[in-house]
C-alpha cells in the first residue's frame, strides 16, 4: 500500500522504487491518461463527490484536456493535479513520478502559527536556517504558499499546514508561474538577525540515499522537520535549532528537549522526575531497531516500574501508517493503565492517517486528555489509498478506497477535539520549548474536564472550565467538551454514588449541548438516582422537547407519572453550595413563613467565619406541611433537618430502599444512607440531609451515636 511505504521511505527503513523514465509526452497520451484518471476516481473512491459537485469535477476535467496544447509540461502536471486536489482528500492525490520533476530548492520551508520559517537548509546555505520567508518570486509567501496547496488534496485547514511539499519542487513551482525559466527561486528572507535578504535559490537534483535518483515525490516531507527535500545525506541539513545538523537527530541524544530527543520513528523516555514517561511516534509501523508492539510492550513495563503518573503519547509527527495495529495498542493501555494515571495525546496537523484512527479508537474507549492542535484531518474521514500509476504521463495517483467513522455515522466536524490547546510558534522549535509536553512535566494542570471532574469533583472542573473559555475562545477551532464526554464522566460519577458531582456535570453538560437530548437524560438520570425526583422529571421532560419522538418515551411517561410525595425524594430547595440569599428567595416561594438568623456559638466545628439558619415552617414534604431548618456554614448551604413524626419512620425507609436502592445502615440514634448523604434520627423522628462538603463530619456525628 503506497501510504505505508511513503512513510517507510520517509523514516529510512527501506528504499524507494525507481521513478518512471522520463520521454515526451503527447497531447493524445495526456488526454487519454486524464480520462483514465476520472474513471479511476469514480470506480475506486468510496464519495469523490463528497465536496465538490460532481459535474464541476467533470466540467473541470474536460476543460483541462481542451487546454493540453497551450499548456507546458510541467502547467500540464500542475493542472492534472489540481483537479485531483479538488476531491479535498488528503488520501487522494496525483503526484510527479518522473526524473524531468526530481528538482528541489535547497532549503526546508514549515509554516507555523507565527508565519513561515526555514527549519532546515542544505549545505551553502546553511544561513538560511531559522530566516523568515517574507515573498517568493516578488509576491507574498502566502500567496506562493496556496498555490502549491492546490495542487495537493487537503481534508481541513491544518492539514493545509503541513502541505507544502509542492513549494519546494522546481518544476511544479515553474508550472505555477513562480519559478524562473532557468528553475530558479527568488525568495526574500528575513534572516535570524533580522536582515531582509533576497536570494535566487538553484534547483537541485534529488541525490538522497534513501530515494532514487532525480526523485519527484513529496515522500521526503512525511519525514522530521529537521531535514528537507530528497537533497544529500542528513549532515549536509542544517537545522534551526542551535545550528544542529540534521543528524544530530538521527541518533538519541537526552541533552536534547524532550520533543526533540529523536527524530526517526519511535522513541521513549522516562522522566521520573517529572513522574512522567514520554512515547513520541512518528509512524505506526516498526521502526529500523525495533518492532512497534515490542516498543509499546517495553514501555508499558517501565511504566509499571517506575509508577508513572503522567503518560504522554505524542502523534504531532505521525502521518500514518498500519492502522491494523491500533486495537492491539487500545487493549494494552486499558490493560495498564488506570484512571488515577493521566493520558495525555498530543497532535496536530501532521497527524494523519492511521494515526487519527489512533486517535479516534484512544478517544472512544481510553478518554485521554487530548492536547496540541487538531489533527489534518477529522475522525471521520476517508482512507485506506490505492496507488495507480499513469505511466503515460509519469504520474502515480493515490485514491481512497473507504470511508473511515470515528466518531459516529452524523458528524460532519473538519477538526479532531482538543482539550488543551497548545500551538508550537516558530519561536518555540527554535528555543526547544514545547507548550504542549513542557506544562505537562512542569505539574500545570493539563488533564481534560472530565478527567478533573472525575478526580478532584465538579467544583474544580468547574473551576478549570471557567479559566479554559476564557483563555481558549481565541481558537476558533477549540470548542468544549464533546457531550459524549461529559456523559461518560456524569455515568461514571453516579456508579459511584458522587451524585451531587455526577448532577454539577450533568448540568454543564445540557449549558454546552442542550440541543442533544442526551444530555438531559443523562443529567435526569443522575437526578433520579440521586433521589432528586422532581429536578429529573424536570429535566427528563426536556429530552422530549428536544427529541418528541426519543426511543425511551415510554420508560420517561413512567417516571412522570411518579408521584413526589408517596416517594423518597431530596427536596428541590436543597442546593448545596448556595448562599443564604438565593434560598431566601427559594423559601419565599415554597414556605408559608421563613425567617434568617444567626446560629451562635455555631453547632458545627467546621465553621471558619459564621453560621446561619434559615427556619421554614409549612414546606409541604410528602403530603403535609413540615418545618425544615436549612443551615449554612460559611456562606454555603451545607446542612437540613426536617421535621417528621415517629410513624413516618417506616414509610421513608421503605421509600428509601425502594427508591434510591440503598439499605439502611443503623448507626446508634441514626438510620443512615451514606450513599445518599441522609439519615433518619431516631430520638427526634428528623430526616437530615448533608452536603458532600460535611461528609466527613457528618461521619463523625454518626460514629460518636453509634459507640
Amino acid at each position: 500500500m503506497r501510504v505505508i511505504l511513503s512513510f517507510l521511505v520517509a523514516f529510512g527503513i527501506v528504499g524507494s522504487t525507481p521513478a518512471t523514465a522520463s520521454t515526451t509526452r503527447t497531447v493524445q497520451q495526456w488526454d487519454d491518461s486524464i480520462d483514465h484518471l476520472v474513471d479511476q476516481l469514480r470506480a475506486t473512491h468510496p464519495e469523490p463527490f463528497a465536496k465538490i459537485g460532481r459535474l464541476e469535477f467533470l466540467r473541470a476535467a474536460e476543460n483541462l484536456k481542451k487546454d493540453l496544447p497551450r499548456l507546458t509540461e510541467e502547467q500540464r502536471m500542475v493542472q492534472a493535479m489540481r483537479l485531483v486536489a479538488s476531491i479535498g482528500d488528503g488520501h487522494t492525490q496525483l503526484e510527479p513520478d518522473r526524473p524531468d520533476f526530481g528538482k528541489w530548492y535547497p532549503i526546508h520551508v514549515v509554516e507555523f502559527p507565527d508565519g513561515y520559517f526555514v527549519t532546515s537548509a542544505f549545505k551553502g546555505h546553511q544561513r538560511l536556517a531559522g530566516a523568515e520567508v517574507l515573498k517568493i518570486a516578488g509576491r507574498p509567501v502566502g500567496d506562493a504558499a496556496a498555490a502549491a496547496r492546490s495542487l495537493v488534496g487537503m481534508d481541513n485547514d491544518f492539514g493545509k499546514r503541513w502541505h507544502l511539499g509542492s513549494l519546494h519542487n522546481a518544476a511544479l513551482m515553474r508550472g505555477l508561474g513562480f519559478a524562473a525559466a532557468d528553475w530558479s527561486l527568488n525568495v526574500s528572507f528575513r534572516l535570524a538577525n533580522g536582515k531582509i535578504v533576497t536570494q535566487s535559490l538553484p534547483a537541485i537534483a534529488a541525490d538522497d540515499p534513501r530515494y532514487s535518483a532525480n526523485f519527484s515525490r513529496n515522500d521526503w516531507e512525511d519525514g522530521a522537520e529537521t531535514l528537507g527535500p530528497p537533497l544529500g545525506s542528513p549532515s549536509d541539513w542544517t537545522t534551526a535549532f542551535r545550528g544542529e545538523p540534521a543528524s544530530a537527530f538521527r541518533v538519541r541524544d537526552d541533552r536534547h528537549p524532550v520533543h526533540l530527543t529523536l527524530r526517526r520513528a519511535l522513541v521513549t523516555r522516562n522522566l521520573p522526575e517529572a513522574n512522567a514517561y514520554y512515547i513520541q511516534s512518528n509512524i505506526v509501523e516498526d521502526s529500523f531497531d525495533e518492532s512497534f508492539r515490542h516498543l509499546f510492550n517495553r514501555a508499558m513495563a517501565e511504566i509499571d516500574a517506575a509508577k508513572s503518573k503522567n503518560i504522554i503519547l505524542d502523534l504531532r509527527n505521525n502521518p500514518g501508517g498500519d492502522g491494523s495495529r491500533i486495537p492491539e495498542l487500545v487493549t494494552l493501555f486499558g490493560r495498564h493503565l488506570s484512571r488515577q494515571q493521566n493520558l495525555y495525546l498530543l497532535t496536530g496537523p501532521k497527524t494523519f492517517s492511521a494515526a487519527i484512527l489512533w486517535l479516534g479508537d484512544f478517544i472512544t474507549f481510553l478518554h485521554p486528555t487530548i492536547v496540541g492542535e487538531p489533527a489534518g484531518a477529522a475522525l471521520n474521514s476517508f482512507g485506506d489509498a490505492h496507488e495507480f500509476p499513469l505511466v503515460q504521463i509519469g504520474a502515480t495517483s493515490h485514491i481512497s478506497t473507504l470511508r473511515n467513522v470515528k466518531s459516529g455515522v452524523l458528524d460532519l466536524s473538519r477538526f479532531t477535539p482538543v482539550d488543551i490547546p497548545a500551538p508550537m510558534t516558530f519561536a518555540d522549535w527554535r528555543a526547544g520549548r514545547d507548550p504542549a509536553v513542557d506544562p505537562i512535566l512542569a505539574g500545570q494542570e493539563m488533564r481534560s474536564f472530565a478527567q478533573i471532574a472525575l478526580t478532584d469533583g465538579a467544583d474544580a472542573a468547574r473551576t478549570a472550565m471557567l479559566e479554559r473559555e476564557t483563555v481558549f475562545r481565541k481558537h476558533s477551532w477549540w470548542t468544549p467538551p464533546p457531550e459524549i464526554e461529559l456523559r461518560r464522566a456524569v455515568q461514571l460519577l453516579t456508579e459511584e454514588g458522587r451524585y451531587e458531582d455526577a448532577i454539577a456535570i450533568g448540568e454543564i453538560n445540557t449549558k454546552f449541548h442542550p440541543d442533544i437530548w442526551n444530555s438531559w437524560y443523562n443529567l435526569g438520570q443522575a437526578q433520579l438516582q440521586a433521589g432528586r425526583l422532581v429536578e429529573g422529571q424536570e429535566n427528563l421532560r426536556k429530552v422530549l422537547e428536544v427529541d418528541p419522538d426519543n426511543f425511551n418515551k415510554n420508560e420517561l411517561a413512567d417516571i412522570f407519572a411518579r408521584d413526589p410525595a408517596k416517594r423518597f425524594t431530596v427536596p428541590p430547595i436543597l442546593q448545596w453550595g448556595s448562599a443564604p440569599v438565593t434560598i431566601e428567595a427559594v423559601a419565599k416561594r415554597d414556605c408559608a413563613t421563613s425567617r434568617t438568623r444567626r446560629i451562635d456559638p455555631p453547632f458545627l466545628a467546621s465553621v471558619k467565619r459564621e453560621q446561619v439558619q434559615i427556619d421554614c415552617d409549612g414546606f409541604d414534604y410528602q403530603g403535609g406541611p413540615r418545618h425544615l431548618e436549612l443551615v449554612f456554614r460559611d456562606g454555603q448551604l451545607v446542612m437540613a433537618w426536617l421535621m417528621l413524626n415517629p410513624g413516618d419512620k417506616s414509610s421513608v425507609l421503605e421509600w428509601a430502599k425502594r427508591d434510591l436502592g440503598e439499605t439502611a445502615v443503623e448507626r446508634g440514634q441514626y438510620t443512615v444512607f451514606p450513599m445518599h448523604l441522609a439519615a433518619w434520627r431516631n430520638d427526634k423522628s428528623e430526616l437530615l440531609f448533608y452536603s458532600p462538603a460535611l461528609a466527613t463530619e457528618a461521619e463523625g456525628w454518626f460514629a460518636e451515636k453509634a459507640s
